[in-house]
């Protein structure tokens, strides 16, 4: 069942009748708009957003026409959202954002596949959308995922598709755009949390354990970054983190594994 909370109480999306998950919030006067998705019949997903709980279909519920809604967010009148739609049976799915409903495809999907993550809107309307592609589909598929963003559709390449990487979260602040995720190390073979100013690397974790970046905030000069990085370099838990400039700040040092995935700074 897909769920928001308000002030700690449940409110319900779905009615559970099928699987569903609420992946990202956004709050404008007193609407209240989630992204996620809803699996038809228990098989494929519909990517969807609700604005007051109700329920707005994106994609359709078939093996070739499906799709996940991740992050969503309002400027003026206009509801913007990204994720992916997919085609199960030709194996591939596009990085996808959404306008008012209408899709919006950010890659050709003859070529490669990928997702999109994250969605930023600036006051001037230019679309900014995180996520990753990799080249080849279906039995065809040898490409290594690359991290990227797209400005208003045109393809930013954050990392050079040696490892796999790829970016969770979009922010963008006084026209630098900022990125977080991930990037495989070619020597260790663990991941490394990252975040990009436009376009320049920054390395949170040194390479010894898995870790990863998955939500970034800047606030005037500072940037906040949450995330994940493992207990050690044996185990695949993970500690939640968020580091404000680089300097790590561990939230929860238990044996109980846990995850960060937003940040938010006021």
């Amino acid at each position: 069942m897909a769920v928001y909370w308000k002030n700690g109480t449940a409110v319900p999306l779905t009615d559970g009748s099928n699987y569903a998950v609420a992946y990202s919030i956004y709050v404008v006067g007193n609407d209240i708009y989630v992204a996620g998705y809803e699996l038809l019949n228990g098989r494929w997903p519909v990517a969807k957003y609700w604005k007051n709980g109700v329920a707005m279909p994106l994609t359709g519920g078939t093996i070739d026409n499906n799709g996940i809604a991740y992050s969503i967010c309002v400027e003026g009148s206009d509801v913007y959202i990204a994720g992916f739609t997919g085609n199960q049976y030709m194996g591939y799915q596009i990085p996808t954002y959404w306008k008012n409903g209408i899709a919006v495809p950010l890659l050709d999907s003859n070529k490669a596949t990928g997702v999109a993550q994250s969605i930023f809107v600036d006051s001037s309307k230019n679309v900014y959308v995180a996520g990753s592609e990799s080249s080849g589909v279906g039995i065809s598929f040898s490409g290594v995922p690359v991290a990227k963003y797209w400005k208003n559709g045109i393809s930013v390449p954050l990392t050079d598709g040696s490892q796999p990487a790829n970016a969770y979260s979009i922010y963008v602040n006084r026209s630098n755009v900022y990125a977080c995720g991930f990037e495989y190390d070619g020597l260790t073979g663990f991941s490394v949390a990252k975040y990009w100013k436009n376009g320049t690397a920054f390395s949170l974790t040194d390479a010894n354990r898995y870790a990863s970046a998955e939500g970034i905030f800047v606030a005037g000069d500072d940037v906040y970054v949450a995330g994940r990085e493992a207990f050690s370099p044996t185990s695949v838990y993970f500690h939640a983190k968020y580091w404000k400039n680089g300097v790590a700040v561990t939230l929860d040092s238990s044996s109980n594994e846990s995850y960060a995935s937003s940040i938010f700074v006021q």
